[in-house]
């Protein structure tokens, strides 16, 4: 068994690594984005009548959505490894700031059309539902727990169902051009 100090210091350097990532890629620290919001301002300010709008693919979103995934999935093998552990002797366990992540990622994946990013974020959304009502002292909340846990594991399913096949979106990438 690992000495208690070190049984979180690599998966906490890696989750560190991860974030610092994540800030480097975020959509706003791109150039494009901001120009569009420098161009938004002046708009605002009556500076220019131009009227542009934002196209979201010029973004490079994906590689943000993959890292905020790789994040969550992180956070939550950090968690259910804490859980496991001392879960028992835990009085109330609340993750619903963990929940609103995911649902971020959720939206974020479905305005970028990332179909599956957007499947595992609801997969993670339902882990820490099953996490926070296993280890939540809450009875209230077991069944709102339960109810949003099915949601989520059907809106995977749906948007599973509505992603095309990988030769397809290769094949519909391709005609664009």
């Amino acid at each position: 068994m690992e000495p208690k100090q070190d049984r979180y210091c690599r998966i906490s350097q890696t989750r560190r690594k991860i974030s610092e990532y994540l800030r480097r890629v975020d959509v706003l620290e791109q150039p494009f984005k901001r120009i569009w919001i420098w161009w938004s301002l002046l708009g605002k300010q009556e500076r220019t009548r131009s009227n542009i709008t934002l196209d979201a693919t010029v973004f490079q979103t994906s590689q943000t959505l993959r890292a905020t995934s790789l994040l969550l999935r992180c956070d939550l093998a950090i968690l259910s490894d804490f859980l496991t552990i001392f879960g028992s002797g835990l009085k109330d366990v609340n993750l619903h700031l963990n929940r609103e992540d995911c649902g971020k990622l959720i939206v974020a994946a479905q305005e970028a059309n990332q179909p599956a990013i957007e499947v595992e974020a609801h997969i993670f959304h339902v882990q820490y539902c099953v996490a926070e009502r296993t280890y939540g002292s809450r009875p209230e909340m077991a069944e709102v727990l339960t109810t949003e846990a099915k949601k989520h594991l059907v809106e995977a399913d749906q948007a599973m169902r509505k992603a095309p096949e990988p030769n397809q979106e290769a094949s519909q990438r391709a005609e664009s051009r």
